[in-house]
């Protein structure tokens, strides 16, 4: 789906009934776009069924100004705290 808007505030846990929609996720050159990464992930795995895929491509080319700025290795290993396999 396609929604105007801030992705947080539109699909994150303020949205409760979306918990579990969807089967995939699938974000192209977006996730180096969040002020800060965590709640991007937060909300993906918020809106994810129990066995989803997230499915992303793009760089880590963090802006100057996000709060959080993770190597590849860092995100691997926070993703893999919020239950993602890599």
């Amino acid at each position: 789906s396609f929604a105007h808007g801030d992705f947080v505030s539109s699909f994150g846990i303020s949205q409760p009934h979306l918990a579990g929609s969807y089967d995939y996720v699938a974000t192209n050159f977006f996730i180096d776009t969040a002020p800060n990464i965590l709640d991007y992930i937060e909300t993906i795995v918020h809106v994810l069924k129990e066995d989803g895929v997230w499915v992303n491509h793009g760089p880590l080319q963090w802006h100057a100004d996000d709060a959080l700025q993770l190597t590849l290795d860092e995100l691997m290993v926070v993703l893999g705290d919020y239950g993602l396999e890599v």
